[in-house]
């Protein structure tokens, strides 16, 4: 009997899951079932490339007539009702209903919101849809508030200063990528910003947002007043669990699965940003929202579900594109107390890397050098001690 697998998500890591899936197999039955209107797309350059475009096109993962070619059958703007665990039944809104052998999760998740005053006048970056009224607003001599310092924050006040565009950034905490990056790399990031004219308002809480005749006006907790033709809000993401909780599924933060992406019901599994997976290294469980995370997830549930188990434990790894550079990023920044630099910082290849007290390599990040951060990837997971101590800075603490 065919295999049925249908997988609830059409961002990356569904496409991945499904793509991996039938290259491993072109008997099983695929369906992958979307809220969007669009083909699964890619969303990094949603901050970048999509916002510079003369003419924005989505940026599809594959052709929208490939999914066809393969023999994956996509349901665009497609909700799901419910989910029946006993009969394994997906129940959608229109009142189709699909059965499975295999149900994925890939639900992902949405923008956090902000709750004060006037928030109804916050746009939010997560959809092309998003992109496109945003980049109607993006014009020269134009103004923006950024609400958040982190990475998709950071990549739009790049993008709006080369166009033109008056940024102020607002953070509630002390720095820039806080939760990411080690201090030195913080610092590096703001005072490139600042160089290139981004204003920053740090430890700064928010009062309310109001509608003026040219556009909108921010009120700071201490008074300070903002003005902008557009405030968008990148605060982080709420996972997209309540399918799964209806279900009755194990939900923490988000939907809770083991080693291999499994939820508390056999048939069902998790994936990519809304899945809290225990982690065989850490002995925890943990949530990652990056790029590689969903296609890592789905290289190695597609091995799993195609009866090769596969322990899902990987090392958190990022990337960033600003100010016409490409950073990137792996490990875990809070374990650092020294660092080793090479290369020129102010406009050439560089790369750092971040050590424990026991001189092993903990985290790295390279600048226009992905060669270098690959190298320093592997030695993180081998767990490498690096091997000219001398070379290596204390952090402040």
């Amino acid at each position: 009997m065919t295999q049925s697998i249908v997988i609830i998500g059409g961002g990356l890591a569904g496409y991945a899951l499904a793509t991996a899936l039938r290259k491993a197999s072109a008997d099983t039955a695929l369906t992958v079932i979307s809220e969007e209107a669009y083909a699964p797309y890619d969303r990094p350059p949603l901050s970048k490339a999509v916002l510079l475009a003369d003419v924005p096109a989505p940026p599809y993962l594959l052709p929208p007539e490939a999914w066809a070619e393969r023999n994956i059958a996509l349901l665009l703007d497609s909700r799901v009702a419910e989910i029946n665990r006993a009969e394994r039944v997906v129940v959608l809104q229109s009142g189709q209903t699909l059965a499975y052998d295999q149900l994925i999760l890939a639900t992902g998740g949405s923008p956090r919101r902000l709750a004060v005053p006037g928030s109804e006048h916050v746009a939010y970056l997560r959809s092309f849809e998003d992109a496109l009224a945003i980049r109607q607003k993006l014009t020269a001599g134009s103004s923006l508030v950024c609400i958040g310092a982190g990475v998709i924050s950071l990549e739009l006040a790049s993008v709006a200063r080369d166009l033109g565009v008056h940024v102020h950034v607002v953070e509630a905490t002390s720095s820039v990528m806080g939760r990411l990056l080690p201090a030195p790399e913080r610092d590096f990031f703001q005072a490139a910003h600042v160089e290139r004219g981004v204003a920053f308002h740090f430890n700064a809480g928010l009062s309310s947002i109001e509608a003026k005749e040219a556009g909108y006006q921010l009120v700071l907790a201490d008074g300070q007043a903002l003005e902008a033709g557009l405030i968008v809000a990148g605060i982080g993401m709420s996972p997209n669990t309540e399918l799964a909780t209806a279900a009755g599924l194990a939900v923490g933060r988000g939907i809770i699965v083991d080693t291999y992406g499994q939820t508390s019901d056999p048939a069902i599994y998790a994936l990519g940003d809304v899945a809290e997976f225990f982690h065989d290294g850490s002995k925890t469980h943990a949530m990652l929202e990056t790029w590689y995370n969903a296609m890592d997830h789905a290289a190695a549930m597609a091995k799993t579900l195609s009866g090769t188990p596969t322990v899902y434990a990987p090392t958190t790894r990022f990337w960033t594109d600003q100010f016409g550079r490409n950073f990137q990023m792996a490990g875990n920044a809070a374990l650092a107390t020294q660092v080793v630099e090479e290369g020129d910082r102010a406009d050439g290849k560089f790369s750092a890397l971040y050590l424990n007290d026991d001189g092993v390599i903990v985290f790295a990040m390279s600048a226009d050098d992905p060669r270098r951060l690959r190298m320093a990837l592997k030695s993180i997971q081998a767990g490498e001690v690096y091997g000219d101590l001398s070379k290596a800075k204390r952090l402040n603490s």
